[in-house]
């Protein structure tokens, strides 16, 4: 088997491959586009691929990184350049001083115990007209696909235990604790991948090959990797990968 990191490193590359082109488009260039210059912080940046996207596109953004696991924090140390920098540890850790235009937290949020701590601990770092954008997987993702029976379960074990709220969608709970943390609420968006032509089905069966390599910590199983590739040369078979983003921004509190 392939050690867990390795698999960990080539996931986040996939899903920035996947899902960076959307995201970009609904999320970033319409706050961007206009300001593309200011300062960038991704909370949980992983192997650094997607934020290196983002600043590919701004050249001008100072983007930094911050991610607690130190052996994933490694793989971004190659992408490292001028205005594209990356941090081993919690972003409590990061300098006071420091003011953010855009701060980026990926399929992290559910990872955190206290969210509405994060909310508190980012506002005096926020610049006049900062957005805190939030992207993560629907919870309507974790059903079953009946083409795909042994990895939908998989899938569903591996979020299972993660923050979340037995009585309430994610987005909902974030909605609750980030304004009472001193956040408005600007919206959502809901979005997905459609996996039905090749390209984008051979990139998710790569995608899914890993995350049962890595849930499981061995060798993809006979009968997993049968499931799979099934899926893959099947001409009617698809999948649809589910997301939702939302958008904050700090409260503004009238002087009167």
């Amino acid at each position: 088997m392939r050690a867990p990191c390795d698999l960990f490193d080539r996931m986040l590359s996939l899903t920035t491959e996947l899902f960076e082109p959307m995201e970009h488009a609904l999320f970033f260039e319409p706050l961007l586009s206009q300001a593309p210059v200011g300062r960038v912080l991704d909370i949980g940046s992983g192997n650094g691929a997607y934020l290196a996207r983002l600043q590919e596109r701004y050249p001008n953004l100072d983007c930094l990184g911050v991610e607690l696991e130190p052996d994933i924090h490694a793989r971004s140390a190659a992408r490292q350049r001028e205005r594209l920098a990356f941090q081993l540890g919690n972003y409590e850790e990061l300098a006071d001083t420091q003011t953010y235009h855009l701060v980026l937290a990926r399929l992290v949020v559910p990872h955190l115990s206290d969210r509405r701590h994060l909310g508190s601990w980012l506002l005096p770092r926020m610049q006049p007209g900062g957005r805190l954008v939030i992207l993560d997987a629907d919870e309507d993702d974790l059903q079953h696909h009946d083409g795909l029976p042994l990895f939908s379960e998989l899938y569903r074990r591996a979020r299972t235990g993660l923050h979340r709220s037995p009585l309430m969608r994610l987005e909902d709970a974030l909605r609750l604790e980030l304004t009472s943390a001193g956040w408005t609420h600007l919206g959502t968006r809901r979005y997905q991948i459609r996996a039905d032509r090749l390209e984008a089905k051979a990139q998710l069966y790569m995608y899914m090959r890993l995350v049962t390599e890595y849930t499981l910590r061995s060798p993809v199983p006979p009968a997993h990797a049968e499931e799979l590739f099934s899926w893959l040369i099947d001409p009617d078979s698809d999948y649809n990968i589910r997301m939702f983003g939302m958008v904050f921004a700090p409260t503004q509190v009238s002087d009167t």
